[in-house]
């Protein structure tokens, strides 16, 4: 027998043949172990020097997490080979995996990690995958090393074969052999494979690829490995785990899942800002820095998700700068300048963005998900129970988004296909049950990717502009006015004049507008604005002030025909108007109402039923019963009670002031004069049954200071505004806006009834005369003896 030249063999138990089949081998001079290691990504390692700083758990966060998997990695008897751990992008599932690297690694129980990598050559495809795996089984079970290198060597090109081949050459038969020789060996052996980042293999293919060939191996039963797989719940991965060859072998593991994830944030950035203060140059730092407000915005602001957290701190730790003034940025109390604090986010944001196919598209989708009318919005009859509820469900939900955008059927979940690490895609949008449709809606997870998208300075050209969505969803919902879907033709008639309030002016949707109108296929006055009795339609008040902004964004275009449809609106909101204005029938008293209610909206309930009681008492001479209530606890009133925007509050007064407009509801001066006495009577000198304490009644000064220099310029002359008037300013002292305005309604009552006498107000008869003239100063004389005749004979 001849051994020359004959290199690495086993010497147990081999016949002869053997050996000499292994001489002849050995002639190629390929060292199938080195030939082994030149194949592999030493990167990909749980260990790498590559990987420097890698992504790590906290030592007191997600242990429930990390404590369900070693419980499946240590049975020895589990019914499924493969732990699928999937959650959102910056869930934190690198940091997991590599936690739970290092422990199986130290407890003997890790036999090989690969960690994908989207941006590193040879860590970004399937082509290494397995080539690392095996070199690492061979060092974590050395009796697979001989079957190994003799499977390369007499092979060379096992590398380049399917994926199917190299597990059964590489990894199934060696192991096989191992555990035949060595009695006991597979209840010794590492079982665990860490592959992370699946998502990251850019070749989609390949990741369907390595999923059923892991499952191959684990069909047969014959090696006691197990697999701890983790990735985003990309589409194409997320199929593949659903099929029944995968999923029966398969314990998904969700991360966004997870309990207290707020809690082991809090934990991990209160654990940064104790390393901070350590170490950090800048030091020492106040004891009560951070506050306890800031650390919980933070925990707010990740959703849930540690690449918030984590690039946040990082920011904050560079001791480049002070620490303080950069938590101040990331709170937004101070401008961040040129500074970039979520570079690392953004940069992974564009990076999941460029994988898109047909972004321009796509984004027409995102931008409707960020700017669509929140469904709160909308309320539901209670009887009907059959009926659909415009809720966020409905209005973010595939079925919704495919026909008010116009789409194919499914199209919205195609377009976002590529999405599914930053988005919540419904796997089935639509469920029946109960007599009742459910609707699953698609959700962003995470708030970052959203305020990412609506900044261009980072989004680049991935920028979502509001204004331009309100604009493209302003012209559907005219489209979509007369639309067959009770859902959408519901939301397109209550939401368009939101969407019109908040759009850009292109071209296209004025002409649309104007188009439509013309065409008769809008008419304004089919919407029914005060409804008691409404199925799903927003508040009347709420479509009032959307209105409004609608007629504020039509006078500023240029557009030839933009004014009949201005004038329309205008005509249609007057109309809405007046309708609830003529449920009163104590018209005289109405106007004195809608001055108080829009100047009490603020003040609590006592204060504003003894204005109403007041005014009702005095100045009327019946009143609408239980009129104070119905005003304030209706919201389908004109809105004058709450907290309304100026915009609406300027139009409702010059609507209140147009006589044209508003008939017989129209505010006229005597008006101004009922309301100053009411206030004057119950907030400034209160009756007994009303019970203020000082501060109360501090705020009530504080209140006519501020309302009357705007009622009096308005106010009729009156002795007795005047009386009252006098009366307060001989008891406290006015602050000067109010003192001026005081004065001047006194001259203007002194110039229309000279016989008015108040301290400060001089009276000249003779040069009133030259200003009057000689006939209307004689007639004020005569006026004046007159009065002092009355007022001689009364006494």
């Amino acid at each position: 027998m001849a051994f020359a030249g004959a290199k690495h063999f086993v010497v147990n138990d081999l016949t002869q043949f053997d050996i000499q089949v292994r001489a002849e081998e050995s002639k190629t001079g390929i060292d199938g172990f080195e030939y082994l290691r030149s194949a592999i990504a030493e990167g990909a390692f749980h260990n790498s020097a590559e990987r420097l700083d890698p992504p790590n758990c906290h030592p007191e966060t997600r242990k429930a997490i990390i404590k369900a998997i070693r419980t499946w990695v240590n049975n020895r008897k589990r019914t499924t080979g493969i732990m699928w751990l999937y959650g959102p992008t910056g869930a934190g599932k690198s940091a997991i995996l590599q936690r739970v690297a290092e422990i199986c690694n130290n407890e003997k129980k890790l036999c090989a990690s690969f960690f994908f990598s989207r941006t590193v050559a040879m860590r970004n495809n399937y082509t290494h995958l397995f080539s690392t795996i095996i070199y690492q089984i061979v060092l974590a079970i050395p009796e697979t090393k001989p079957f190994v290198v003799q499977a390369i060597e007499k092979d060379l090109t096992l590398f380049s074969q399917s994926l199917e081949v190299q597990i059964r050459s590489l990894i199934l038969d060696p192991l096989v052999h191992a555990m035949s020789t060595g009695a006991g060996l597979s209840r010794k052996l590492p079982q665990l494979i860490l592959i992370d980042g699946l998502d990251e293999c850019v070749n989609k293919e390949g990741q369907v690829a390595i999923l059923k060939a892991i499952s191959w191996l684990l069909y047969q039963r014959r090696v006691p490995l197990c697999f701890l797989i983790a990735s985003r719940p990309e589409l194409s991965i997320r199929n593949t785990f659903e099929l029944p060859s995968v999923k029966f072998l398969t314990t998904s593991l969700a991360l966004d899942d997870s309990p207290n994830p707020d809690k082991d944030i809090e934990v991990f950035l209160r654990s940064c800002f104790i390393d901070i203060k350590q170490s950090h140059t800048m030091r020492p730092f106040s004891e009560l820095w951070p506050s306890d407000h800031a650390i919980d915005t933070l925990v707010r602001r990740s959703s849930g998700q540690f690449i918030y957290a984590s690039v946040v701190m990082k920011y904050i730790s560079d001791h480049q700068d002070l620490p303080t003034k950069r938590l101040d940025v990331i709170l937004g109390s101070i401008p961040c300048g040129d500074d970039t604090p979520y570079a690392p986010l953004d940069a992974l944001y564009r990076c999941i963005l460029s994988t898109v196919r047909d972004y321009t598209m796509t984004s027409r989708v995102l931008g409707a998900l960020l700017c669509l009318a929140d469904g709160k919005r909308f309320t539901e009859r209670p009887d009907n129970y059959n009926s659909t509820r415009l809720n966020s469900n409905v209005l973010k939900s595939p079925r919704f988004l495919d026909h008010f955008l116009s789409l194919q059927r499914g199209q919205t979940c195609v377009l976002l296909s590529d999405l599914h690490s930053v988005l919540s895609v419904p796997h089935n949008p639509v469920l029946s049950r109960f007599r009742r449709t459910v609707y699953f809606p698609i959700k962003f997870h995470h708030a970052s990717f959203s305020e990412f998208l609506l900044d261009p300075s980072r989004s680049k050209n991935f920028a979502i502009s509001p204004a331009q969505v309100h604009a493209d969803l302003s012209k559907l919902s005219l489209l979509n006015w007369n639309h067959g879907l009770y859902d959408i033709r519901k939301y397109a008639i209550d939401c368009a004049f939101y969407h019109i309030s908040k759009a850009l002016q292109t071209p296209d949707l004025v002409n649309t507008l104007c188009s439509l109108y013309l065409s008769d296929r809008v008419s304004f006055n089919s919407l029914k604005l005060y409804r008691r009795s409404f199925e799903g339609n927003i508040s009347p008040v709420l479509r009032q002030y959307e209105m409004v902004l609608s007629l504020k964004w039509m006078s500023t275009s240029t557009h030839p025909d933009i004014m009949l449809v201005y004038l329309a609106l205008q005509h249609s909101l007057d109309l809405s108007h007046l309708v609830v204005l003529s449920k009163f029938s104590d018209h005289s008293l109405l106007p004195i109402f809608l001055l108080l209610s829009n100047l009490l909206g603020s003040i609590n309930r006592d204060i504003f039923h003894c204005c109403f009681n007041s005014a009702s008492e005095k100045y009327a001479q019946t009143s609408e019963p239980f009129i104070s209530d119905w005003l304030t606890v209706d919201e389908h009133t004109l809105g004058l009670l709450s907290k309304i925007p100026d915009e609406y509050r300027l139009w409702l007064l010059q609507f209140l002031l147009s006589p044209s407009r508003a008939k017989k509801y129209s505010l006229q001066e005597q008006h101004y004069k009922y309301v100053i006495l009411v206030l004057l009577e119950v907030l400034y000198c209160p009756p007994s049954t009303l019970k203020v304490s000082l501060r109360t009644r501090a705020e009530y000064v504080l209140l006519i200071e501020r309302i009357f220099p705007a009622l009096l310029p308005k106010t009729s002359p009156s002795q007795k505004v005047a009386d009252a008037l006098r009366n307060m300013a001989s008891e406290t002292p006015l602050s000067a806006p109010l003192k001026g305005e005081v004065q001047k309604y006194l001259r203007k009552c002194k110039s229309i009834i000279p016989w008015i006498d108040f301290p400060g107000i001089s009276t000249n008869h003779e040069s009133l005369s030259k200003k009057l003239g000689r006939k209307l100063g004689v007639a004020i004389l005569r006026a004046q003896r007159s009065h002092e005749t009355l007022i001689g004979r009364s006494d």
